[in-house]
């Protein structure tokens, strides 16, 4: 948690001490520094940092400090002299002047340095870190330090580290526990007017990425037959990772039921056999069920980035996390690499990253209420932005209630600018009667296109539900594989790399879906 304690100066951290260049500080808890040494080395050396402040250091009177930075650096450290963990280091450039100031200091982990930079400011940087187990005590220690500071003139006053308060929100200075220890940070808050320095959450060089565009099915020379992936910077993605898993276990269980993607313990085969196996059932009755396939359009690109703060703002998320999605969704760019040559630089305005952690589950919780306007008795089962509306049909009033469940769902779309790809989007009736119920579906003002046949997430389902067409599609695709490793491995007399191709290249495709 990094605090800010204002003096009444107006002078910026911003711009102190190299003309109109920033300092750059680095604040780590690093659980022992000597096994991270070489990370530390390398973080100073090849990011130019000017300071370093280090928690749970767990250095003694053995560990020399020529050992830890070598050269161009000045160390200050206060170890925990009565057993292993704890301690504290601060390290700065040698061109800086500073002074340890033990004056201030009390008997807790916490240590301030005086410092005078070339443009003639005076600053005051401490580094504290408290312990998990320890109570209201080591916090007046803190309050006492502080308390020293009153007197004294400083342009700027730091105060850097770990308090472990996990039930403190540091942005608002709202304790969330009504125990001491929180009070008590509360109170030391309000005393010294401490506020939190934020700055901005995500490096500009994380929101550049690299787009590569990926041909779906259709005409090579249509534009939208492309699905574009964004590369993302690897430090980037492994910062989502952690991001990833606290919104997901947040939203989990607010998710649609019947959404499959993205999802843990679930994928696209636990959606063809949920939804197969109920078309099967009425099927099997003699019954009729009208199914109306929904494509979305550019889903992930057009994604509006205040709607989606908002939705993400109903589902409880608020401040520093949703200043953080804010930010990293902002200000992004994409080029174009082809052939070794990139198009200029252009702003994406809207949407979610393809090809990130976070997009997918951010794009989820956008689309994720678009049921909650359908009749009962029909079903929306869907796979990101691919939908499947379906009803069972014993009626003419049932192809009523299911043309008004897409009159809602278009209604969604405008509310929420999404656009459907009307050209993906057909009807398919799926039964065995001789004389089925008629009718003909529209969407908006376009009427949808009657098909026999559907590719529904890589399976080929037919009217009747017969697997002929399936089985013939998916044993051409592996024989045309099996056919190109006979051409280029017919000299191979290793079984062994023959099986290896076979199992990764030619079963996959006749046993994709064989639970169905």
């Amino acid at each position: 948690m990094v605090q800010l304690l204002h003096s009444s100066s107006s002078a910026s951290f911003s711009k102190p001490a190299f003309g109109s260049g920033r300092l750059r500080c680095l604040l780590t808890n690093v659980r022992s520094l000597k096994n991270k040494l070489l990370d530390i080395q390398a973080a100073v050396y090849s990011a130019g940092l000017d300071i370093i402040a280090v928690t749970e250091t767990w250095l003694n009177s053995c560990n020399l400090d020529h050992e830890i930075l070598p050269s161009g650096c000045q160390l200050h450290r206060k170890d925990r002299q009565d057993r292993q963990g704890g301690g504290i280091l601060f390290a700065l450039r040698n061109d800086f002047v500073v002074v340890r100031r033990y004056d201030l200091e009390t008997d807790c982990g916490l240590m301030w340095n005086e410092l005078q930079t070339a443009a003639g400011l005076k600053l005051l940087f401490g580094v504290f870190y408290r312990p998990p187990n320890t109570g209201i005590e080591y916090m007046l220690l803190l309050q006492e330090s502080c308390s020293r500071i009153d007197n004294l003139t400083f342009n700027k006053i730091f105060l850097v580290g770990d308090f472990n308060l996990l039930n403190f929100d540091w942005i608002n200075q709202i304790p969330l526990s009504t125990d001491q220890l929180y009070l008590k940070t509360y109170e030391i808050i309000n005393d010294l007017f401490l506020t939190q320095e934020i700055t901005p959450a995500t490096r500009e060089k994380w929101k550049d990425s690299n787009f590569t565009p990926v041909f779906k099915p259709g005409q090579k020379d249509v534009n939208t037959n492309y699905r574009g992936i964004s590369l993302l910077s690897i430090m980037s993605k492994c910062l989502e990772r952690c991001v990833h898993t606290h919104i997901y276990s947040h939203v989990q269980d607010s998710l649609h039921p019947e959404q499959h993607a993205f999802r843990k313990h679930k994928y696209c085969v636990t959606q063809l056999v949920q939804y197969i196996h109920s078309l099967a059932k009425t099927l099997d009755s003699g019954g009729q069920t009208d199914v109306i396939y929904l494509d979305m359009a550019k889903a992930f690109d057009r994604v509006p980035h205040e709607k989606l703060m908002y939705k993400l703002e109903m589902l409880g998320f608020r401040n520093p996390f949703l200043a953080w999605i804010k930010d990293y969704l902002t200000n992004r760019r994409h080029r174009v690499p082809i052939e070794g040559i990139a198009s200029d630089w252009k702003p994406v305005t809207s949407g979610v990253p393809q090809g990130s952690i976070i997009g997918p589950i951010l794009f989820l919780v956008y689309v994720n209420y678009i049921a909650e306007n359908l009749s009962t008795g029909t079903s929306l089962p869907f796979y990101a932005d691919y939908a499947e509306c379906a009803r069972v049909i014993n009626d003419l009033n049932d192809c009523y209630t299911l043309q008004n469940d897409l009159s809602a769902l278009h209604d969604w779309r405008k509310l929420w600018e999404r656009n459907f790809n009307l050209q993906k989007c057909k009807q398919l009736c799926i039964t065995r009667k001789k004389k089925p119920i008629h009718n003909i579906y529209h969407l908006g003002t376009e009427q949808l296109l009657l098909s026999d046949t559907e590719k529904d997430l890589g399976v080929m389902l037919l009217h009747t539900l017969a697997w002929h067409d399936h089985i013939f599609t998916k044993v051409n695709s592996a024989n045309k594989i099996l056919r190109l490793i006979k051409r280029t491995c017919g000299n191979q007399t290793q079984s062994a790399v023959i099986r290896k191709l076979y199992i990764h290249l030619v079963r996959p495709h006749p046993e994709y879906a064989c639970e169905i």
